[in-house]
């Protein structure tokens, strides 16, 4: 159950009136069309609002402004992204419900997030799902972060209004910290951070037909997490500063007289076998081992963008009080001319 406003949602449909919307500095929503900036409110008529996501408070998930019990509350308020200098990022429970203003034929929901702080030793992604008129995947695969777009959705119509939920597919935890010194000694059961998350989200925002088909993908992450920051980027299993876990796929840029570069960095312990794969067709295998890594594939030419997908058969954790998962740390993955 969650509660709507009957008076407004005529005047809505009207489309004679004025919305005033939080742009990305207020709110880790809609940060597409409306990013982070000066500007912390935008104004525009009714009429003109196409795919903008407003949350709704649910008896599911609340926002911590409801005063809700902490396992309830599913958005909780900005805080600064430890990866990207001046942009912030917002914890996030199990669910997250919209109302949808505008919704267009065919719009897609994009979705930013991060496991990788959770400190749990696990990092890995949630198996979320999109819900509208149907239930879709999200294509989350692997541990870190992941930003995905869904397949071509229809808003859930309840009441007359469109609407669409964000189900991450597990409850949220109370956030573990390492504790070194005196608190390792003392007061291990004190909770430091009592809100119970799923991960963050950098953004959730929904895009038309049109819009997606406009993105262009690059043709490699050349750097992190700057590499991972590009919203035409669709990718998953990645840690923002490198590393990943026993596999991760990103979607990179087509085109001719090139070749896949896999380039980094294989930690002690991790050994077995090893494969790249493009369109999940195995373009490669091999036997990982401790050094340097640099794998340099011909491929066959492509005026489509290619899901390129690495994975690794064993992890090592990373040192504490990291204790992350990881395979492998990535300088560089993507095509480049011959």
């Amino acid at each position: 159950p969650f509660r709507t406003n009957p008076i407004a949602a005529p005047v809505l449909a009207s489309g004679d009136c004025q919305l005033v919307l939080p742009t990305g500095s207020e709110v880790a929503v809609n940060r597409l069309t409306l990013p982070e900036g000066p500007r912390q409110l935008i104004r525009e008529p009714c009429d003109k609002a196409t795919d903008q996501l407003v949350f709704t408070d649910s008896h599911l998930g609340e926002g911590y402004y409801q005063f809700a019990a902490f396992p309830l509350a599913s958005l909780w308020q900005l805080e600064s992204d430890l990866f990207y200098s001046g942009h912030t990022f917002s914890g996030v429970g199990r669910y997250l419900l919209f109302r949808v203003l505008g919704p267009t034929r065919n719009m897609r929901l994009e979705i930013n997030f991060t496991a990788t702080l959770l400190h749990n030793g696990s990092n890995s992604l949630p198996p979320a799902d999109i819900v509208g008129a149907k239930r879709t995947p999200l294509p989350f695969q692997g541990r870190g972060s992941t930003r995905v777009y869904s397949q071509p959705l229809k808003p859930q119509m309840i009441d007359g209004q469109p609407y669409v939920l964000v189900d991450f597919g597990r409850s949220g935890h109370p956030v573990e910290f390492p504790r070194g010194g005196i608190q390792g000694l003392w007061g291990t059961k004190t909770v430091i951070d009592p809100r119970y998350l799923v991960g963050w989200i950098r953004d959730v925002s929904l895009v038309s037909a049109s819009t997606y088909r406009g993105l262009r993908p690059p043709a490699a992450i050349a750097g992190f997490p700057r590499g991972l920051a590009n919203p035409a980027l669709q990718y998953s299993g990645l840690y923002e500063d490198g590393w990943m876990g026993a596999h991760a796929y990103a979607v990179l840029g087509g085109g001719k007289d090139q070749d896949l570069v896999v380039r980094g960095e294989i930690p002690v312990g991790v050994g077995g076998p090893m494969q790249v794969l493009i369109n999940n067709r195995r373009v490669y295998s091999g036997v990982a081992k401790p050094g340097a890594l640099h794998i340099r594939l011909k491929v066959q030419p492509s005026s489509a963008p290619r899901r390129v997908e690495v994975r690794f058969a064993n992890t090592v954790r990373l040192p504490p009080p990291d204790l992350r998962p990881a395979s492998a740390l990535l300088s560089f993955l993507g095509f480049v001319k011959r």
